[in-house]
């Protein structure tokens, strides 16, 4: 999971299968947002979005992860565990692709939401 990747797909579980859409640059950005895995433990993301309106702004977060029996867990220092634990299920993962799983909770309740990934460098 080391390296750089860039977030292009998301979506949803339905049953066991994902089912994914595209997710577009916010405009005027240029850039994917991105996730970078750390040798060294250390997990940063980041974030390019369109605020204020038609501004392209970066925005970052970052702490540290373990990755065991195909689980990524993020350790944040203000994290609440109530809301997802930070575990991410691998669901595919090659040198170039990688996608997980997450619980996320929202106004109808827990869903599992996906993340598609393809390698940045």
């Amino acid at each position: 999971i080391y390296g750089v990747w860039e977030f292009r797909k998301q979506g949803v579980m339905v049953g066991d299968t994902p089912v994914l859409e595209d997710r577009p640059l916010e405009t005027p950005c240029t850039e994917y947002d991105k996730m970078v895995y750390s040798e060294n433990g250390i997990w940063t993301q980041f974030d390019y979005d369109n605020y204020p309106s038609g501004t392209c702004t970066l925005f970052n977060d970052d702490g540290t992860f373990t990755f065991q029996d195909n689980i990524i867990t993020h350790i944040e220092e203000n994290q609440n565990p109530e809301y997802g634990n930070g575990k991410y299920y691998i669901l595919e993962l090659t040198s170039t692709i990688m996608s997980y799983k997450y619980i996320f909770y929202g106004e109808n309740g827990a869903e599992w939401r996906v993340k598609y990934f393809v390698k940045a460098d």
